[in-house]
């Protein structure tokens, strides 16, 4: 089960990051079309499942966005 949940990490980090490496975008939030701002925020649509990911950062929301952010490379919490 942990190398699924570290397989599925890898895997958001490598989708949310594309439009940077692509040049779209400087940072993973810009880009319209991706979740990374709701894993963010801690709230996203309804059809998104945050609880699927976030949980594996940590117990609470506000601890799993924070351990999200860092995992994404921010430097310092958004406010």
């Amino acid at each position: 089960m942990i190398e699924k949940d570290r397989y599925l990490l890898v895997l958001i980090r490598y989708i949310h990051e594309n439009p940077v490496k692509a040049g779209l975008v400087a940072q993973a939030r810009e880009y319209e079309g991706s979740s990374d701002r709701y894993y963010r925020r801690g709230k996203g649509p309804e059809w998104l499942d945050l609880d699927v990911v976030l949980p594996l950062f940590g117990r609470g929301r506000k601890v799993a966005v924070s351990r999200y952010r860092r995992f994404m490379g921010e430097k310092e919490a958004e406010s």
